[in-house]
């Protein structure tokens, strides 16, 4: 049936009005594929370019203060853990501030750069995290610099009450930067997709052209099917993915025009595509540029953990003076944490080393009260249950008088005026005592 209205149609037009006819045909495919080609195309470069200008700059943004927030945690822990060194001290109050001001800059760039309500709200909730803890070390350090705080301990101890901010505010753009790499992969994705949706519009008119282009080769001349002929493979190359595809017709007519015209189409959407795939590469960089920010600071965790670990060991130390004596000089208030930690640190060094005296020194220890003196007496009673006699040693004449005062019996535990006293008599008694686990020689 086709066919033959096909053919009735052939007869009832003269030849002028055919040629006409079939570049209107011709015309009107082309400009379909243009439109569609353009559709597809401005589609793809809207997905990529806003994920690109949007989701991949804010992951930086956030990345950065990220890596900002980690760097000055470093710093406020170093402050901390020479606290009692005044050089090592000002240096990192120096250094800490120029990375508190690094963070106030990416924050402040990451706030001008949103454009979202939610990401306005992050912003805002960034800056109030990262001014309560900005306010809350300058308060820490005004008080070392008055005196009021002496020891790393203390300083610790009130600038927890602020670390939580600063925590949460490195735990938020971690997870950001994280959101934003997710958007930028969706985005991704939804190139891909239509990318597949142009392709399968090129397949169709491709289809459509050649159909056509078939049935006017039998109605038309060869002269007019030859240019025709070249501008179908043209077609079909390119829905099939080859942008290199060019149909070569060079002629001053109709065809030849439309044929050029093709070409320049197929030109411009080769240099789109490889657009495209730049801006795609610079998309995957970005998101491996998160991941490699995220793995830093994974490791700047670690790290702080080891220096808290590290810090926690040495306001306990334990000295041994020989193979059968240790010496464990206390320094500071003793509040019940770290009296709860001196105990712990006691026994496990008396369940590795075995020792069978234990010296405790309290001459660094402002005050002695009802509580100190109990937590002393409860590590004695304790050391003792390992077969390890505990010494005190240190009670200044000050502190003597007020346990006096307070009523405390310290008299189950052997007692010396100074370390050097106690560590005497303990070397000598345990030169003459045999050793642990052997009965004494008879006499």
């Amino acid at each position: 049936m086709a066919t033959i209205a096909l053919s009735r149609l052939q007869r009832s037009l003269n030849l002028h009005q055919r040629l006409r006819l079939a570049f209107g045909v011709l015309a009107f495919l082309v400009l379909v594929l243009t439109i569609a080609a353009l559709i597809g195309i401005g589609h793809i470069e809207s997905t990529v370019s806003r994920a690109i200008r949007v989701d991949a700059h804010l992951s930086q943004l956030a990345n950065d203060v990220a890596i900002k927030v980690q760097i000055a945690r470093r710093y406020d822990q170093s402050y901390f853990l020479h606290l009692e060194t005044p050089e090592l001290r000002d240096q990192f109050v120096q250094q800490w501030s120029i990375a508190v001001y690094d963070l106030d800059q990416a924050i402040n760039a990451f706030a001008a750069a949103v454009t979202s309500e939610a990401d306005q709200r992050q912003a805002r909730l960034w800056r109030t995290s990262f001014d309560f803890y900005h306010q809350g070390f300058q308060r820490i350090t005004e008080a070392v610099a008055e005196g009021e705080i002496q020891t790393s301990h203390e300083a610790v101890r009130r600038f927890a009450v602020y670390h939580p901010n600063i925590q949460f505010l490195s735990d938020l753009s971690i997870k950001l930067a994280r959101d934003k790499a997710v958007r930028a992969e969706q985005a991704s994705l939804e190139v891909e997709r239509s990318a597949v949706v142009v392709k399968t519009a090129f397949e169709l008119i491709g289809v459509v052209a050649v159909f056509l282009a078939l049935l006017w080769s039998l109605l038309l001349p060869s002269g007019l099917i030859r240019p025709i002929t070249h501008l179908n493979r043209a077609v079909e190359s390119l829905a099939d993915g080859d942008l290199s595809a060019r149909t070569g017709l060079a002629g001053a007519d109709e065809l030849g025009r439309l044929g050029q015209a093709f070409d320049h189409m197929a030109t411009i959407i080769d240099q789109r595509t490889a657009e495209l795939r730049t801006q795609f590469a610079i998309a995957e960089e970005a998101r491996r540029e998160a991941e490699e920010s995220r793995a830093q600071v994974i490791r700047q965790l670690e790290t702080i953990a080891a220096q808290r670990e590290l810090i926690r060991e040495m306001s306990v130390p334990v000295l041994p003076l020989s193979d059968r004596v240790l010496v464990m000089p206390l320094v500071g208030a003793l509040d019940s944490e770290r009296l709860a930690q001196v105990q712990e640190r006691a026994l496990q060094t008396l369940e590795h080393k075995h020792a069978s005296h234990l010296i405790l020194d309290v001459t660094g220890v402002p005050v002695v009260d009802t509580r100190v003196a109990s937590g002393l007496i409860q590590i004695a009673r304790a050391a003792s249950l390992l077969g390890t006699q505990t010494i005190l040693v240190g009670i200044r004449p000050d502190v003597a008088q007020a346990m006096v005062g307070l009523g405390i019996d310290l008299s189950s535990i052997t007692t010396y005026a100074t370390l050097q006293s106690g560590i005497q008599a303990t070397l000598t008694s345990v030169a003459t005592a045999p050793p642990k686990g052997r009965p004494a020689p008879a006499r």
